[in-house]
């Protein structure tokens, strides 16, 4: 079993590749090390579709099914790929994809799981097209129950704006990255 990501290097996917050299450079703990570092930062913020992937090619090998839908046009390597696995049948067929509808992604800033969340802010997604910013908030002076009171808010005004029930995925990013400025 390959050993768990260290905090530390997951709490440095958050940031930004430029403040993360900075930070664990020459100039900061010295600890960035340029062979190894991109990959485990890619990793660690790719870490649950890669798997999902992963899932889904074994799944094909044993001769169950993986569907996943898509809007793009398989590619000639996708389709030899498909072909190469024994036991699977190739269903060709035309069909119109529903509509994407609205999506909505929450993000938080913080710099641990456990630790205060330092503000909140999201994006309204159509699809892969990016439709609204929601408006960052600094969450520093309010309690969690307040927090849990504007975000129960944000999605009922969602609902009524987008018809979104729930946020489709909560991105967690370092505090540093904020675009609010803290007093």
């Amino acid at each position: 079993m390959p050993k768990p990501l260290p905090e530390k290097c997951r709490l440095c996917a958050k940031l930004l590749a430029t403040e993360a050299k900075q930070r664990h450079g020459d100039e900061g703990d010295s600890c960035w090390d340029s062979r190894v570092c991109p990959n485990r930062r890619s990793y660690a913020r790719h870490r649950d579709r890669r798997n999902q992937q992963r899932n889904q090619k074994r799944w094909a090998q044993q001769g169950r099914i993986a569907v996943q839908l898509t809007d793009q046009p398989l590619d000639a390597d996708a389709i030899a790929d498909l072909r190469s696995h024994s036991g699977i049948k190739q269903i060709q067929f035309e069909t119109e994809l529903p509509d994407a509808g609205y999506s909505a992604v929450l993000q938080v800033y913080r710099r641990a799981v456990d630790a205060p969340l330092v503000a909140i802010s999201g994006e309204v997604w159509r699809g892969r097209q990016k439709e609204a910013d929601i408006a960052p908030i600094a969450c520093v002076t309010l309690t969690p129950r307040q927090v849990e009171i504007y975000v129960e808010r944000l999605l009922k005004k969602l609902g009524e704006l987008y018809g979104i029930r729930k946020f489709a995925a909560l991105e967690e990013l370092a505090p540093q990255s904020c675009p609010v400025q803290m007093r």
